[in-house]
């Protein structure tokens, strides 16, 4: 059995970055030098990847429960940015190195294999990034946007390379979570919207997204399942941690509730639930939790899985407990896009 999170130290970080109190301005108390970056990635080779469709890796894993169900799409990308796994500082170093074998392992067994993988039915492509160490976020007053431009340059540079190299014309999606979708908006309002890019972009789930200052896009929310050229963020919460909550310096990104794929507040009850995959990768849970959007958070009420004890920020797992929805969500999406550009 494999796990999917190591809960105990990433539910420290993502309670610190989400809680009222761990917004609050450190830059007083904290050292904002830092040591001299890692060497930028090459990406024309195929080891600066942690996904790629040249090469096999655990974004290749199909749950058990869905290989009867699964057909691989070779005609659509999934440009795929990860989060943070970067939490111990190397040498003082605020930006990971991509060289670094057990932050690679960690990365790919983490996020790799229990987030990237449920978009693997599409050619799936997923740098790896000098990325920020997540103490960056402890401070949101000044000191680190340098570490945040360090790894945005490398997405910026991956994805670039992958347009030139690899990408042939194919109608693609933008998806990440976390840190990955800080990025990710960045490279949507600089690369893609107001360029020919944004007829391919099927749509863009920025998942997870941490209360630091973004861009407003203009591309919009998606307002149903089937709606192309738009965006899909979410925050997961429990009702009791919703209640603490505050989003310091948040971006503007609307929530989608992953149930309905719409706006709308009314709760989504557990029956529209498809599937979670929360601590064994071959283990779907369907009709599991509902899910309401309340304040602008996604607030997630579930009997059937066991969270782990005071675990009320399900940042984490924002993914996780909508594997099966995203999956089939993505497939939809695809079927409308086509239809829209006359492909059937």
């Amino acid at each position: 059995m494999r796990n999917i999170i190591t809960i105990s130290c990433l539910l420290c970080i993502s309670n610190a970055l989400f809680s009222q109190g761990g917004l609050r301005d450190r830059t007083e108390n904290r050292n904002t030098q830092t040591a001299e970056r890692p060497l930028a990635p090459d990406y024309s080779e195929i080891q600066s990847w942690a996904s790629h469709p040249l090469k096999h890796d655990v974004g290749d894993t199909i749950p058990e429960p869905l290989r009867k169900t699964y057909l691989h799409d070779s005609t659509v990308d999934v440009f795929f940015i990860h989060p943070t796994t970067y939490l111990r500082k190397v040498n003082n170093q605020m930006n990971g190195d991509i060289n670094n074998e057990q932050l690679n392992y960690r990365t790919d067994n983490r996020t790799i294999l229990n987030q990237a993988s449920v978009f693997n039915e599409y050619r799936l492509f997923a740098p790896r990034y000098r990325q920020a160490n997540y103490s960056a976020y402890l401070s949101f007053m000044g000191g680190y946007q340098q570490v945040f431009d360090t790894a945005y340059e490398d997405v910026k540079n991956a994805f670039q390379y992958y347009l030139s190299r690899w990408n042939n014309g194919h109608p693609f999606f933008i998806a990440a979570h976390s840190q990955g979708s800080q990025h990710a908006v960045r490279l949507i309002k600089e690369m893609i919207e107001g360029t020919a890019l944004e007829k391919k972009l099927i749509s863009a789930y920025v998942i997870g997204i941490p209360p630091v200052k973004n861009p407003n896009l203009s591309m919009p929310p998606c307002t149903d399942s089937t709606q192309t050229g738009c965006y899909i963020a979410w925050n997961s919460f429990t009702e009791e941690f919703r209640n603490q909550f505050n989003f310091l310096g948040r971006t503007e990104l609307q929530t989608v509730n992953p149930l309905t794929w719409t706006n709308a507040e009314t709760l989504a009850k557990s029956s529209l639930h498809k599937g979670a995959i929360v601590k064994d990768i071959n283990s779907v849970k369907s009709q599991a939790l509902s899910a309401q959007i309340k304040d602008g958070k996604l607030v997630i009420a579930t009997e059937a899985i066991d969270l782990p004890d005071r675990m009320e920020n399900l940042h984490v797992l924002d993914i996780n407990l909508f594997y099966v929805d995203i999956r089939n969500n993505l497939r939809t999406r695809v079927k409308a896009y086509r239809r829209k550009q006359g492909s059937i």
